[in-house]
């Protein structure tokens, strides 16, 4: 079940809001009238997650999902959004991709694929998770080949969306 997100504001409002330097992703204020905002300044700020949060009307968003309505001049509502190059603070347009759950778990490289097993005439075992399912790769005499393996698996399933 996808993640609940609260509905950003228009995106009249958020043209009207900010300005986007699309070489950098960095959205900035204007024609704003607050005391903790400067206008022409750098909205937003980088959260100990990695991801950029800034706040519209004592709501606080995600600026992925603000540069990514305000470039479709719509909502993105629940699709879940993906950063290419996994560099969470990256907002330029052209790094923010729609994809599932799925997806947004293959484009993770921390997961090595392969465990071994004592037990198993001591080999290691590589697999993967697709859509939900576990997939046995197969056994191997080394890690290297069960990682190579795995790796593979990824590229086929998931395509542009496996590092």
């Amino acid at each position: 079940m996808p993640q609940q997100c609260k509905p950003l504001p228009t995106p009249e409002e958020l043209w009207d809001l900010f300005a986007l330097n699309p070489l950098t992703g960095e959205l900035f204020w204007q024609n704003i009238r607050s005391s903790a905002c400067r206008p022409d300044g750098l909205a937003g700020s980088t959260k100990a997650s990695g991801y950029v949060q800034l706040r519209i009307k004592n709501q606080l968003y995600y600026a992925h999902r603000i540069v990514r309505a305000w470039v479709d001049g719509k909502d993105p509502g629940n699709v879940m959004l993906d950063h290419k190059d996994q560099n969470k603070s990256n907002n330029k347009p052209w790094n923010i991709r729609i994809c599932c759950d799925s997806q947004n778990k293959a484009n993770i490289t921390t997961r090595k694929g392969y465990s071994f097993h004592p037990t198993r005439n001591k080999k290691y075992q590589a697999r993967i998770n697709f859509y939900k399912k576990m997939l046995h790769l197969g056994y191997f005499d080394t890690a290297e080949e069960a990682h190579t393996c795995y790796i593979e698996a990824k590229r086929r399933l998931y395509g542009e969306f496996a590092p």
